[in-house]
């Protein structure tokens, strides 16, 4: 009886040649023989134990190559099956594909609390809606980078003596109010950042994060709005405080400052120093808002009155400095 190969076999051969050449396939011993379920779990084992330790890396080329796993075995099952030996693709597809879904779960569940984290942390110092925005653009830098700032100290005259006669219950409670107020036109109205409190002294900072074409401008409005809600504010609670601000320009460091477990977004430098120098003359000098030349020289958009040249300290060379007087009507 004439056996025929199995590649000789059309798709309508009669069943009784089929069964004829498988018979003959196994007396000669040519059949495809599958590996054991031991063998099959080794393999698995392997390849997962593979896939896991290549998922805990982040760089580009292992990230390929633990996508080309699975074709790699593929390629090697193949060349295995030409020895008529048939290993199972099934178990590298699922190793792939269960550490594959672990890792990108697990890397989204994390960047989701990295951006909440982040969030919270933003949320913190500047406006919501600029901290939206370097979200979106992931513009903020960790560390520090040198920035041409607009920095602005604001602080209560003679407050400590005041609050000497308070109780401290009545000190929070107005400070509470108070930094509320300020903190809500430096914040909201005019996207400043609030470095921090000080007591009643407030730090605030037009420029960073994010660096805008009228940074002096609102830093200048900011200020005399900030004078005007303090006269509201005295109003209200029947007292009579008066606040002094100074304001400078020029280049800063800024960025996360501090420890390992304690940072704080802040603003260091000689420009920070020069404002808060500026912003102790004013209870010498009879204004309320003092700016610096920088100030004055980059801005058309205010009324400004020279009070003369101070030397401040930690400078070498005195400062021509001016009293905000007013916004321009036309401007």
């Amino acid at each position: 009886m004439l056996l025929l190969d199995t590649q000789q076999l059309q798709n309508d051969e009669a069943g009784v040649f089929i069964h004829a050449n498988a018979i003959q396939n196994i007396i000669n011993g040519e059949y495809i023989k599958p590996i054991s379920p031991f063998y099959n779990s080794i393999i698995f084992a392997i390849i997962m134990l593979l896939v896991s330790l290549l998922s805990l890396f982040n760089k580009r080329l292992i990230n390929t190559f633990l996508l080309l796993i699975p074709f790699i075995f593929i390629s090697i099952s193949f060349i295995i099956f030409s020895q008529k030996i048939y290993i199972s693709t099934f178990h590298t597809f699922f190793a792939t594909l269960l550490v594959g879904s672990v890792k990108t779960l697990g890397d989204f569940l994390k960047e989701n609390a990295e951006k909440r984290r982040m969030k919270e942390f933003l949320y913190r110092y500047v406006p919501d809606i600029v901290a939206d925005n370097l979200l979106k653009q992931g513009e903020l830098k960790l560390g520090g980078e040198t920035r041409n700032v607009v920095v602005l100290f604001s602080d209560i005259k003679g407050f400590t003596s005041r609050s000497e006669k308070l109780s401290p219950e009545e000190v929070v409670s107005f400070l509470n109010v108070y930094l509320t107020r300020m903190s809500e036109i430096i914040r909201y109205k005019y996207n400043g950042t609030i470095d921090k409190f000080i007591g009643d002294a407030i730090m605030a900072i037009f420029g960073a994060p994010i660096s805008y074409e009228d940074d002096i401008d609102r830093a200048l409005k900011c200020a005399l709005d900030m004078r005007k809600e303090l006269k509201k504010l005295d109003e209200e609670l029947g007292l009579d405080l008066d606040s002094g601000i100074g304001i400078h320009y020029g280049p800063a460091i800024v960025g996360n400052i501090g420890a390992p477990f304690r940072m704080d977004y802040t603003c260091i430098g000689d420009t920070v120093n020069t404002a808060s120098r500026i912003e102790h003359l004013t209870r010498e000098i009879d204004a309320e808002i003092i700016v610096s030349e920088e100030i004055v020289s980059r801005t058309n958009n205010f009324i400004f009155e020279y009070v003369g040249s101070y030397l401040v300290k930690g400078k070498s060379m005195q400062l021509n400095l001016y009293k905000l007087i007013s916004e321009k009507l036309n401007t």
